[in-house]
């Protein structure tokens, strides 16, 4: 084949008119956007999970990738309408500043970018435990158990006294359980505790119970009584049940509570899966836990999730 000399330019410019056209030009509205949950900056330690959001503005091929001191990773990459997504994700080594760069390709081309910046975290662990006191419960009074391990919790009775504790509520204090535990009992409760032990509290209805309270309220040594309800198969009918929560783990992979039970549910029972003996009681995942909080489902005598004793 013979091409003419004076043609080639002419070829070469159509060619470079076609290799153009073939790439996208940012005037034609390309746009993304790439942000966390939290916000751009926020801090996450490792192992916790966070969601990864990006907005393109066309169908496009776009990759997520995560760029830290030593490397980078893609997060995501594929085909995508114009739209918003999220990326659930979990913090992961190494610790440090991490760049997130979303782009967006068509035809090959990238046409459109943005980054968002975040400070990964080293792992933590916190955990505490309150030196609480476990006390049988007398007969089916689990009420009469609890509150005398608060008691004994600030007395720091011997076991032969935290009996006696628990006795004496049993009989002097008694309460029928859930539906007398009222505020007018609480009060009266105060007193007879006062005169008797000299111990000066205020026993506090707690109508929500969130992770934050318990963390609040162990971190200022003070010990927590919960309300709890679930499902017996043998006795076929729901148990309304009062335990001791005195301290709690927390990590970003785990939430667990230390649970002293005045009876044999936990973990037995109960929990078989979700709970785990330990030296003063039993240490349960939380969610596991808040999901029996409260009497009020079956018995509607009681709205309350727990007492907070100060």
């Amino acid at each position: 084949m013979v091409v003419n000399l004076r043609l080639i330019p002419l070829i070469l410019l159509i060619l470079l008119v076609i290799f153009v056209s073939m790439i996208p030009q940012q005037g034609l509205g390309y746009s993304v956007d790439i942000w966390v949950s939290g916000g751009c900056g926020s801090s996450f330690y490792v192992g916790e999970e966070f969601k990864i959001y990006f907005y393109v503005s066309h169908r496009s091929y776009v990759r997520v990738i995560s760029c830290y001191s030593n490397g980078s990773r893609v997060v995501y990459q594929g085909y995508v309408d114009s739209g918003r997504y999220h990326i659930n994700t979990r913090a992961a080594e190494p610790a440090g500043m991490r760049a997130l760069w979303l782009v967006m390709y068509v035809n090959g081309w990238p046409v459109a970018w943005d980054l968002c910046t975040i400070n990964i975290l080293p792992p933590y662990h916190r955990e505490k435990a309150l030196p609480v006191m476990r006390i049988r419960q007398p007969g089916d009074d689990c009420w009469a158990a609890v509150l005398a391990m608060t008691v004994c919790y600030y007395l720091r009775c011997s076991p032969e006294m935290g009996r006696s504790v628990a006795s004496y509520i049993h009989d002097e204090l008694q309460a029928p359980f859930p539906e007398g535990i009222d505020d007018d009992y609480l009060y009266q409760a105060e007193k007879g505790l006062r005169n008797r032990y000299g111990l000066r509290l205020d026993l506090d209805p707690m109508y929500r119970l969130t992770w934050d309270d318990v963390k609040e309220e162990i971190n200022n040594n003070r010990s927590l009584i919960a309300f709890i309800q679930f499902y017996d198969p043998y006795y076929r009918g729901w148990i309304a049940h009062a335990v001791v929560i005195a301290g709690y783990k927390e990590s970003p992979l785990t939430r667990k509570v230390l649970i002293v039970d005045p009876s044999d549910w936990f973990p037995i029972r109960l929990g078989k899966r979700e709970c785990q003996r330990g030296l003063s009681g039993s240490w349960c995942d939380w969610e596991f836990i808040a999901n029996m909080l409260g009497v009020n489902q079956v018995f509607r005598y009681n709205l309350m999730k727990g007492i907070k004793v100060i």
